[in-house]
């Protein structure tokens, strides 16, 4: 007779217990990269919508430059509120400072799109439309209340040059938009305090985050720190 022999409780318990600490050590990178990759969804799709914002506004006005302000009313917003947003905003790094080109007037408009995008838009600057400055900023938070609002993870920097065109703060793009009076350390690659270094998954503790769009729009839209 041929006795088939089962699996004691203890050897059920050893093996649940092995899975349990695989799983343990495990699931948090996997979370942080299904976070990465959301966030990076998501603010490439807020990009989009800008843009498409700014070529409309440009087709019905017939011009080649952002020739009204009021470009909130190309974009799917269903809410907009004026308050100082960067009170609530976090570094990367805690404790790091920004650069003192990352700025956004507290009056700014901050509007809600119907994917629960937030956008803070700043379009008081270059009213003369000067080709060589930008005419305002733009931050993205791509996840509008929900945490952890913090530069880099879930909040961009942008620039808007005198088309309404996206522009990554820290870019290369941007250094010769706006930052070219400090040459190309405003660069991120340059100044690991923007996001990091280059090819380097490690962040430094003095990185804010404000040139983390460029890296990852640089990157083929990867969120590689």
């Amino acid at each position: 007779m041929n006795i088939k022999r089962g699996f004691t409780l203890a050897e059920v318990l050893i093996t649940l217990a092995i899975i349990g600490v695989v799983a343990a050590m495990t699931m948090p990178g996997l979370i942080g990269n299904y976070r990465k990759k959301e966030y990076t969804i998501r603010l490439q799709k807020a990009v989009s919508s800008w843009d498409n914002a700014a070529r409309l506004m440009q087709a019905e006005s017939m011009t080649d430059y952002l020739a009204d302000r009021n470009i909130e009313k190309y974009l799917n917003i269903v809410k907009e509120e004026y308050f100082d947003y960067f009170s609530k905003l976090k570094p990367l790094v805690a404790n790091a400072q920004y650069p003192a080109a990352v700025y956004v007037d507290s009056g700014s408009v901050m509007a809600y799109l119907t994917d629960g995008t937030k956008l803070y838009i700043d379009l008081s600057k270059n009213t003369d439309l000067d080709k060589d400055k930008p005419i305002g900023t733009v931050v993205i938070d791509v996840n509008g209340e929900k945490p952890p609002n913090q530069t880099g993870r879930d909040t961009f920097f942008f620039l808007v040059d005198y088309t309404g065109t996206l522009v990554a703060y820290n870019s290369s793009a941007a250094v010769n938009l706006y930052h070219s009076e400090n040459g190309a350390n405003e660069y991120w690659k340059n100044n690991e305090t923007y996001c990091g270094a280059a090819n380097s998954k490690v962040i430094p503790s003095n990185t804010a985050g404000s040139g983390c769009a460029a890296r990852i729009i640089e990157n083929g839209w990867e969120m590689d720190y």
